[in-house]
């Protein structure tokens, strides 16, 4: 999910793109806001112990010697990624990473309440 921030306090337009961030505008109530914060602690909590326990497989698999042959083609937007020829284990670890990156914790509080 890509979502930018508008505006800030001085009302100067920023476009700071932020991949899966909690942008909370600050008006809402406190029980909202504290929702919201609970339920995106949550996701990350689960993605992180996800990832680690893909990280964890690859390693396993890579220290027992599992080999094969893994091609690995992605493209998002203008990122592209290739892995040649690689082990099991080491695509393992690689989307533990990426699962860990994705589902990081990040909040950002615009505004202030009245």
């Amino acid at each position: 999910m890509l979502e930018s921030s508008e505006s800030n306090e001085n009302n100067v337009h920023t476009n700071q793109p932020t991949l899966n961030a909690l942008l909370i505008n600050g008006k809402q109530k406190d029980s909202t806001i504290k929702q919201l914060t609970k339920y995106h602690l949550i996701y990350s909590i689960i993605g992180c112990f996800l990832g680690f326990i893909c990280i964890i497989g690859g390693v396993v698999l890579f220290i027992m010697g599992i080999t094969g042959n893994t091609n690995w083609k992605f493209s998002v937007f203008e990122s592209k990624s290739e892995i040649v020829n690689a082990a099991p284990g080491v695509i393992l670890f690689v989307v533990g990473l990426i699962i860990i990156f994705i589902t990081r914790l990040y909040i950002k509080l615009n505004g202030t309440k009245n």
